[in-house]
């Protein structure tokens, strides 16, 4: 509605037994309000909100808000189907607020927040959180789920235009390369894990886990050079899925060649503890990373793209890959991983000296 007098937007319901009109104001085109919110009808945005409760951080505003004042509000998106307010940030001073036995919560109500909204407004309200996220595991996912809801509700916006990787981006606010190339190496990531055909996802774990040889962090590292880290033209995004499956082949070549079988944290033998060695030198963080560019090498020079915009974003048939595969076989069974200059070595350049100094590519 909007008053004859002030010439303002008004939403006239009874939100949350408010019992009074709210005036509707607008930001960069998504409406909202400011209302009081009975506290029982608050939910933590799990997905929005990434961190575990930080009880301390807890205890520090429940002091504050007592002494002083609750000095931000929440910002929440209402889920009609639940009948919730879903704490998109601010989920620490609701705790608090809880703990003080506050009834109503001061929140910024957003009308017309989509889940793809949610969890973008949440990572980048929370910059440690956002750091950590896009560079593990939980980020991937985040990342993967953000890009496919935004594509979907580009297309129904836009059924008559092409959605590419580049629009869908900057409407997520993200128009620097560096931010680019964090969500679509997420994305990535994500994509690789899930397939059926990649048999990477039984080795990798999101947090450095004695079990597990490969972090996402590293195995984000390890595609830089191999997979395009920029947005795709147009004309060539048919070819992320020869990029995909160029991974795909590439990962399982490592996989088969020096984990299954030889990747053994109860190894009890001799020779069980060297394969076991050898492949946990190998996925170490900084070889790991200088395996992905050496990765990049071997494909470029067996017919696939230049590593500066990604080796393997080129169709799967342009490559050699018995070519690909002996190389690739010989890199990695090479005992130049084991040497401590190689597998303690944090500077990718001199590890990628020592290693083509021994091997030939």
């Amino acid at each position: 509605m909007v008053s004859e007098t002030a010439k303002m937007e008004w939403f006239e319901g009874d939100i949350n037994g408010s019992g009074y009109k709210l005036p509707v104001y607008d930001m960069n085109g998504h409406r909202y309000v400011v209302d009081s919110v009975d506290i029982s009808k608050l939910e933590v945005d799990k997905e929005a909100q990434p961190r575990k409760k930080d009880d301390a951080q807890v205890a520090y505003l429940t002091a504050s808000i007592k002494k002083k004042v609750l000095m931000q509000p929440l910002l929440v998106r209402y889920d009609s189907t639940r009948d919730v307010y879903l704490i998109t940030e601010g989920q620490h001073r609701f705790y608090a607020c809880r703990a003080l036995g506050i009834k109503r919560v001061p929140c910024i109500v957003y009308l017309d927040m989509d889940k793809a909204l949610a969890l973008l407004c949440g990572i980048e309200a929370n910059a440690e959180d956002r750091a950590k996220a896009l560079s593990g595991g939980d980020m991937a996912a985040k990342a993967h789920s953000i890009i496919e809801e935004t594509r979907d509700r580009l297309r129904k916006a836009w059924p008559k235009e092409k959605i590419t990787e580049k629009r869908i981006l900057q409407e997520l606010g993200h128009g620097t390369k560096g931010q680019m190339r964090k969500y679509l190496v997420s994305y990535k990531v994500k994509e690789l894990l899930d397939d059926p055909e990649c048999l990477l996802k039984g080795f990798v774990a999101d947090r450095q886990d004695q079990n597990t040889p490969i972090t996402t962090k590293n195995l984000i590292f390890f595609l830089r050079r191999l997979m395009r880290t920029e947005p795709a033209e147009a004309k060539d995004e048919n070819l992320r899925k020869d990029e995909t499956e160029n991974l795909i082949r590439i990962t399982n070549c490592i996989v088969k060649t020096v984990l299954v079988g030889k990747w053994n944290p109860n190894a009890q033998t001799e020779k069980e503890n060297k394969a076991h060695a050898h492949a946990k030198n190998i996925c170490r963080r900084h070889p790991f990373e200088a395996l992905g560019e050496l990765c990049a090498e071997i494909l470029k020079d067996s017919g696939g793209a230049h590593p500066s915009g990604g080796a393997a974003f080129c169709k799967t048939s342009d490559i050699n890959w018995k070519s690909v595969e002996q190389k690739l076989t010989n890199l990695l069974n090479s005992h130049i991983w084991d040497e401590s200059s190689v597998a303690l070595e944090r500077g990718v350049n001199e590890i990628l000296r020592r290693v083509t100094r021994v091997v030939k590519l």
